[in-house]
Order: C-alpha cells, then structure tokens, then sequence
C-alpha cells in the first residue's frame, strides 16, 4: 500500500488522508477507530482526516450510529478532483488577470526543469504573430509538433531544423539536418532552440530521454533574440544549401531568405529600433 498513498500527495493531500483513503478503500466500510489502529495514527487525528476526506469527496460516512466510511472508487476521486482543480484554475485566472504585470525586462533567466522549459515553449508558440524558428532534437520536436504545426494554421510563419529523418511537421518549412550522425554521437543529450517574433528566445539541453534539464536559458530581450534570429535563419539556408544536390536557387532556401530581418521586420526588431530611436532623441 506504501506507493498508493504517495500518489495522492500531488492532488494536496496530507500524509495522514491519504493513508486514511487507501486503508478504507482497501477495507470496504470501516470506523474511524479501526482506521486509526489499522494506519497506526491518533484517532482525533484520524477522525479529522475523515472528515477533511469527506469534504473532498473522497469518502462518504454512514448515517446510522456506527459512523462508518466507505470510500468512493478511484475513478469517481479523480474526476471530483479534476472538475475542482479546473473550476479553480477558471478563478485564479481571473483574478490575476486583473492584476498589473510588470513591464518585461530584457535580462537573461534560466529555467530550473524541463517541464517548466516545454510549458515555456509552448506559451512562446502560442502568443507568436509572425514567425516561429525552431531547432529541435527529435523528442522536443516530438513534443512542440501540434503547437507548431496550430501556430502554422494560423497564419504564422515556422521554419525548422529536424534531426529525426522521418518527423514531419504540417505547414512549417522544414530543413533536414546534416550534422545528425555528428551531433547524435558527441551531443550530450537533446537540444531545443527557439526564437519567436524575433522578440524572445530559448536555448535548452536535456538529457538524451529528455526527462530531465541540463540547462535552459530564456530571454525577451530584442537585441539578443534578433542576433539568434539572423543565426537560425543563417543556419537554417547553410544546411539546406549544404545538403547533398540541393543547388543555391532550391526554392526551400528561398523561402527561408524572405524570413530574413530586413524583409519580414518581425516584432523584436521594430522593438529594438523604436528602443534606441527613442533614446537617442533623448
């Protein structure tokens, strides 16, 4: 029973409710008494385990004198807990929505974990308005493929280097890399570069099951993510050109040229121009 209780600590609860749970789910109707001698707790303790449980829908308690508890299926636990997670989700959004956010800065932040890294990226693929690059390992391409392919339904313009030889990627130009062989031999795990809008960037290394961040570095600065924007774009014509028979007039290269600064002027360098335009008038 050691791993059932533990997994319920995620879903908030306390060490002593989540025994309670699993010791009466396993138990069928039960009182709180032997509950407290079964998961070797104090009985007032227990007896407000039961009734915090009762209030989050994980146990129900008989009406008749003998008080007993019967908890309710795994199953129905998880939707009552789902439907209150996302009702208050609805509620916290709301209302820091209403607050003022703080004008962005154009310092450089690391992310702590990859989960916070991918939901990163996936918040940057979803405010894009212009253009999305992207250099992506297989499994990170793995992951950002619906996002990047919605941004594409959308009208925004993505450009990829994939180093898996068979992923596709809907409505993105797409550039096979030519260093994978290189890369999957020396590279210490799995690689995701991203640049949106020319306006903020994300360069992050994870480990090869791509579990796990080696290191993950963010930034909304428009000098620097217009600096990796012109290096995707660069990058991006030089493989496509380098790959075997592919010619300098292959129509691919073409449209990765039109995503150049100069002629797409995306979010991040209109920024940076009207920055400094603005500073040296003062």
């Amino acid at each position: 029973m050691k791993l059932a209780p533990e997994s319920l600590l995620a879903f908030g609860f306390s060490e002593i409710e989540a025994l309670v749970y699993c010791c009466v789910l396993e138990a069928g109707p039960i009182t709180g008494y032997r509950v407290a001698q079964s998961i070797g707790k104090a009985a007032a303790n227990t007896y407000q385990a039961i009734a915090s449980l009762s209030q989050k829908g994980g146990l129900i308690v008989d009406d008749g004198n003998t008080r007993l508890v019967r908890a309710v299926s795994p199953a129905e636990l998880m939707t009552t807990l789902a439907r209150r997670f996302e009702a208050n989700r609805r509620k916290a959004e709301i209302a820091l929505s209403r607050l003022p956010i703080a004008k962005a800065d154009e310092r450089v932040y690391q992310l702590q974990t990859a989960e916070q890294t991918f939901a990163r990226a996936r918040e940057m693929i979803g405010g894009a308005k212009r253009v999305v690059l992207a250099d992506l390992f297989p499994d990170p391409a793995r992951y950002l493929a619906g996002d990047l392919a919605a941004a594409a339904k959308r009208g925004v313009a993505v450009a990829a280097i994939l180093y898996g030889k068979d992923q596709e990627m809907p409505g993105a130009i797409v550039v096979r890399s030519t260093n994978f062989d290189v890369v999957k031999a020396g590279w210490p795990g799995q690689h995701l570069g991203l640049v949106v809008d020319a306006g903020e960037h994300l360069q992050a290394l994870f480990d090869r099951p791509c579990k796990a961040l080696h290191q993950a570095i963010w930034s909304n600065s428009p000098f620097l993510s217009c600096i990796e924007h012109s290096h995707f774009v660069a990058e991006m014509i030089s493989q496509r050109i380098g790959a075997a028979g592919v010619a300098t007039a292959d129509p691919i290269a073409t449209k990765l040229a039109r995503l150049s600064l100069t002629r797409l002027k995306p979010r991040g360098l209109t920024d940076l121009i009207k920055t400094h335009s603005t500073r040296r008038k003062d």
